[in-house]
């Protein structure tokens, strides 16, 4: 039912990460290529994708726009865009300001009729942030969170683009992650190895609570818990109201990605292919299971099934999507693609789609139920 085990090394994605850092702390730039960033409203995917946003129709799969319009070769955008109440929010990774400056600008976008071939471009906000934007945005309501590679988290109302605290709460190392949200708290995982939890009006930290590793992920919420995923091999649930560790899961290597979380249920894997199902309440194994290829994406719950995307065959080029059984951990079906798969998948009505950074293939769907191919999606011509 699975190759066979191989020796892994860290995985490919990380050294692409820390090397973009590098390059971009030096003004050069950067790469120019990345994974894509995905996202959906239901019924449309937005991918982020080297110098652009693109947003296709999945029913028809018929590209509806791009933004910019013309690609800028000095801009890249890695984060999924933040898709709430028909507006779309995203930031880019930076563009240098020339040769002779260290300086970079980031700039914050928000859109909407973004289900239209013609969205309207409600804001830009240049200079917001410092720093490259590799976790995704937050919206709630129309306060939208802003999270940067250089370690600051910004607040700002949409709709007056005014900034909502009295100044950036600033953390100790990178955040790559997505903030989350709940009942007024804001709760965000940095680099640091240290999880925050910060007034989302006030913007003033609440507790700290540092792990064993570097936290590259999103933190997850229940009602009263936060579940992080961490460099030390482990899965972490954290008391949301003082940080205080509940219980945690021992993996076997890091714990790149974020949790799934589903009706009290916490699906999490590490970068060697085992996958974990846990009670969010107590950490109780539910079930492991071990996949032939290094996880890097959060777990995807949909019903009665879990759905992993992973690098796959690195000698063949080709990724490898895997639906599990919410009940045991049982393989129901295993599709392979034609590029690596570092992007978390989405639903969208029947299909699960994955992004991929391809030369024949962007985007992919396949059948929730039996895994059958449905469509696919080129990369755009350059």
């Amino acid at each position: 039912m699975y190759a066979a085990k191989r020796s892994l090394k860290r995985p490919a994605i990380f050294v692409f990460l820390a090397a973009s850092f590098i390059l971009a702390a030096c003004g050069t730039g950067g790469t120019t290529s990345n994974w894509p960033g995905l996202s959906t409203d239901g019924a449309n995917l937005f991918v982020a994708y080297g110098p652009g946003i693109i947003a296709f129709e999945a029913e028809s799969q018929a590209k509806l726009w791009s933004y910019p319009e013309e690609p800028n070769s000095t801009l890249l955008f890695f984060a999924a865009p933040s898709v709430s109440d028909g507006q779309l929010v995203f930031g880019d990774y930076g563009a240098s300001q020339g040769m002779f400056s260290p300086r970079k600008v980031t700039t914050i976008y928000a859109l909407t009729d973004i289900g239209t071939r013609t969205p309207t471009v409600l804001w830009e906000q240049a200079d917001l942030a410092p720093g490259a934007i590799v976790g995704s945005p937050l919206q709630v309501g129309n306060i939208v969170y802003v999270v940067t590679g250089d370690n600051y988290v910004y607040a700002f109302d949409s709709e007056s683009q005014q900034m909502v605290w009295n100044e950036p709460f600033i953390a100790q190392g990178s955040i790559w992650g997505r903030p989350a949200y709940h009942e007024g708290i804001l709760f965000v995982n940095s680099l640091d190895d240290t999880v925050y939890a910060i007034d989302a009006q006030s913007g003033k930290e609440l507790w700290e609570s540092t792990l064993g590793g570097a936290i590259v992920s999103a933190p997850v919420t229940d009602v009263d818990l936060v579940f992080v995923s961490s460099f030390d091999h482990k899965l972490h649930a954290l008391e949301m109201a003082t940080g205080a560790e509940r219980w945690f899961v021992q993996a076997e290597d890091w714990v790149w990605s974020a949790p799934g979380y589903l009706d009290g249920t916490v699906v999490f894997a590490d970068i060697k292919g085992n996958v974990f199902a846990v009670d969010g309440e107590s950490g109780d194994e539910l079930w492991s299971q071990q996949l032939a290829y290094p996880v890097q994406t959060m777990p995807l719950l949909v019903g009665d099934k879990v759905y992993l995307a992973t690098e796959g065959d690195k000698e063949l080029g080709q990724g490898m999507l895997t639906a599990l059984s919410m009940a045991d951990g049982s393989t129901l079906w295993e599709k392979s693609t034609p590029a690596p798969l570092y992007t978390t998948p989405v639903a969208v009505g029947t299909d699960v789609v994955v992004a991929m950074q391809g030369e024949t293939t962007l985007l992919m769907a396949f059948d929730l139920e039996t895994g059958s191919k449905q469509w696919e999606i080129s990369p755009p011509q350059k």
